[in-house]
């Protein structure tokens, strides 16, 4: 390419005059000797560039080298160009007078649009620029064509251009071909990507990061499509995520990725609560409010905001959807509609699973509530009025059951953040009751203690954890095994026609019509302005309340569970009597009602807290294993020593240990422990304690005598270890076996 020329006013440099500076390093650096007054004179400015020019300096860093330079002394740019176009014209005046014509001619609109256009073409081809021909339109304006376009891109590191096309994004870069530099562009990709959105994922209890784009590939828009933060940097996505035929052309992914970034349109972050129930959002400078988080917006004090609402990616937890508070007589005829739920049934069930509605919304709902009774007691249809307080589209379709996986349910307790949640059909069968009760435990327990499932990435590193944050509601016919479990856990017993079906299908149709979401609407407006000091309420009231339901023998964890309920009834029934809904009186005898209706279900509760206490259970299952002959003994008693040559009674009984002359038991702690959970095992079930908690609590109870002076005595000699030491002996008196234990407890 030509050299380009001087504009006709400026002056010709003398060559004689440009000469170099007088102090040279060996880099090329100027160390100029002229005052600071002088640095930006014009002689001195172009006496440097023409000692570059003729050391063959490299031209991509020419300009830039002049600008850091001679600081302060240029206003923009196309000074810097000036100045070293015109020492290339002093150097070379007869180049610059043969191209003067044609340098000088002004293009018209078309033309400089055809001239562009023609660079566009002539770069994506992959030519070098400076090679462009100028004959057609004259050096100068090709010259200025080349850099406009150049400069128009979006610049990256080194000089580096970055262009979007539409057949896709190019990057251009200076290239050396012998003594001459020259701009490049290679192509990178075959579709563009138009704007990008980090999208964050805020669960309440971490956050994730993703990316939105929108792409275009070969004419066609792609609107919206989700990348994870670390595929984004892959770069492996667009073929799944645009088309097959979507593709990068470098070998290096992070070049297209900084493409993209340098190209695309930022669009303004969007934050996205992929959970339900209460947050915290600013107000002002220094004040902020609480909103609860539904699909339909969030309820503050002020009623309904729809500018800000959940997103959980549960497409179930999505049903958790609120209208606009109602106010005045519609909000009063809304709370009474509610009220009939309690009067479908008798008190000892309804107002167990009516109180909650009330306390899911309150801080740490962590408890369950057991819906019990056979097929056709009408158990999913009650608990799903439940569910259909926060949401009118809930059905048995869209709550989870208990033949999902463990992650599936704990994932979804965790989006339901303060809302009740609805895990249908317990029904263990066969080999199926061991997992269901594995995972059962692992859900009630988690709820109780707010704490999720340890799980790592696929990297190993560990996953935050998503504890369960919704109050927690079963049915089924049977309950899980555990003493530990039904110390979590209210039960509701449904007992054939106890259930009204009239008043049901009233209900269903008041739920279907949204009255009951209505009525929650009411409540959550009601709770918001008081959030601020609600949990340090509910735990104060709930501690208060805990004396009521307690008595002798019941386990405390029954007794703040139904105080825990008793907190979400009142301040439901606050509510009702703020909206006037409800007299003082009314709220009285509500009250009432509800304390002896839970004093009845702590009075099942203890019977269910008796019957599954591990240690008694463990015993009677003992006991009945003898007389089925399901277990046996070495030879009626220990002077007999019959343990190797004693015969079973049936082929597969267990040998459990050996008889003393009274009838007592003497047993060998793993043989013992060894049969208990065969026998456990055989039944589908599993045995919840350790070894040594087992014997330590049998040790505690008074159940067995471990006294080593009379054990040790009593043991049989072929009991006797290598060493001639006799062992540690579980002995089981004849009075402990002989207790009626299910009295004893």
């Amino acid at each position: 390419m030509s050299q380009t020329t001087l504009d006709s006013q400026t002056p010709a440099v003398n060559p004689a005059d440009v000469n170099p500076p007088a102090v040279q390093t060996d880099d090329g650096n100027r160390q100029s000797g002229n005052s600071p007054s002088e640095h930006c004179d014009e002689k001195i400015r172009l006496k440097r560039v023409q000692h570059l020019l003729q050391i063959h300096y490299d031209k991509r860093k020419l300009p830039k080298t002049i600008t850091e330079e001679f600081k302060d002394c240029y206003e923009s740019g196309v000074q810097v160009y000036e100045d070293i176009a015109k020492v290339k014209i002093a150097l070379h005046p007869e180049a610059a007078q043969a191209e003067s014509s044609q340098a000088e001619r002004t293009l018209s609109p078309p033309e400089k649009g055809a001239l562009k256009e023609a660079i566009r073409r002539w770069a994506r081809a992959g030519s070098a620029l400076e090679l462009f021909p100028t004959d057609q339109y004259g050096p100068k304006n090709v010259s200025e064509a080349i850099d406009a376009f150049w400069t128009a891109a979006s610049p990256g590191a080194d000089g580096d251009r970055y262009f979007a096309f539409a057949d896709g994004l190019f990057l251009g870069r200076w290239n050396a071909k012998g003594n001459e530099s020259y701009r490049e562009l290679s192509r990178l990709t075959n579709f563009t990507v138009a704007t990008i959105r980090r999208v964050v994922y805020d669960d309440g209890a971490s956050q994730e990061i993703s990316f939105e784009i929108d792409a275009r590939f070969q004419g066609k828009d792609y609107k919206q499509k989700s990348l994870e933060n670390a595929d984004f940097h892959k770069m492996e996505w667009p073929m799944y995520l645009i088309d097959p035929a979507a593709v990068r052309f470098t070998d290096r992914p992070h070049t297209a990725q900084v493409a993209i970034q340098l190209t695309a349109q930022h669009l303004p972050e969007r934050r996205v609560h992929t959970h339900t129930g209460w947050i915290e959002v600013p107000k002002g400078e220094d004040e902020s409010e609480w909103l609860y988080l539904h699909a339909n917006g969030a309820i503050g004090s002020r009623g309904i905001r729809g500018d800000i609402k959940a997103e959980p990616r549960s497409q179930k937890v999505r049903q958790i959807a609120l209208p606009e508070p109602p106010t005045g007589e519609a909000a009063k005829k809304v709370i009474r509609a509610s009220l009939k739920f309690i009067d479908l049934g008798p008190d000892k069930i309804t107002m167990p699973l009516y109180a909650t509605i009330w306390r899911a919304a309150l801080p740490e709902p962590n408890l369950t509530v057991w819906a019990l009774g056979l097929t056709g007691s009408f158990k999913t249809s009650t608990l799903l009025l439940v569910q259909q307080h926060y949401g009118e589209g809930f059905t048995d379709d869209n709550v989870s059951h208990w033949n999902d996986t463990d992650n599936s349910v704990l994932r979804v307790l965790h989006e339901a953040k303060d809302a009740p949640w609805l895990v249908d059909d317990y029904v263990p069968e066969g080999n199926n009751r061991e997992r269901q009760d594995k995972q059962v435990d692992n859900v009630v327990r988690g709820v109780a203690n707010q704490t999720g499932r340890g799980r790592t990435n696929r990297n190993g590193t560990p996953q935050p954890d998503r504890p369960p944050r919704a109050l927690l509601l079963v049915t089924g016919e049977d309950r899980s095994g555990g003493h530990s479990k039904a110390s979590r856990t209210v039960f509701s017993r449904f007992t054939p026609g106890a259930i009204d079906k009239a008043k049901l299908s009233a209900a269903q149709k008041d739920a279907a019509a949204g009255v009951f979401a209505q009525a929650n609407a009411v409540y959550l407006k009601f709770l918001a302005s008081q959030y601020p000091n609600l949990k340090s309420h509910v735990q104060k009231r709930i501690a208060e309340l805990r004396s009521e339901f307690e008595a002798v023998g019941r386990h405390q964890r029954i007794a703040e569970n139904l105080a825990s309920l008793a907190v979400g009834f009142e301040m439901f029934l606050a509510c009702a009597v703020s909206q006037k809904a409800i007299t003082e009186a009314e709220s009285s005898a509500l009250r009432k009602r509800f304390v002896e209706a839970m004093d009845l279900v702590a009075a099942e509760q203890d019977a269910v807290q008796k019957t599954e206490d591990p240690i008694t259970e463990a015993i009677r299952m003992l006991k009945a294993a003898k007389l089925s002959g399901r277990i046996y003994f070495g030879g009626e008693t220990i002077v007999e020593e019959l343990i190797d040559t004693s015969i079973p009674p049936e082929p597969r009984a267990i040998k459990i240990g050996q008889l003393d002359g009274d009838g007592s038991w003497m047993c060998l702690p793993d043989v013992l422990y060894t049969g208990l959970l065969q026998l456990y095992r055989e039944q589908g079930r599993i045995f919840p304690k350790t070894k040594d908690e087992f014997l330590q609590e049998l040790k505690e109870r008074g159940k067995t005598e471990t006294d080593p002076g009379r054990t040790l005595k009593k043991a049989p000699r072929s009991w006797k270890s290598a060493d001639d030491s006799r062992p540690r002996v579980v002995y089981f008196p004849a009075s402990v076996l002989a207790e009626d234990e299910e009295d004893k407890g």
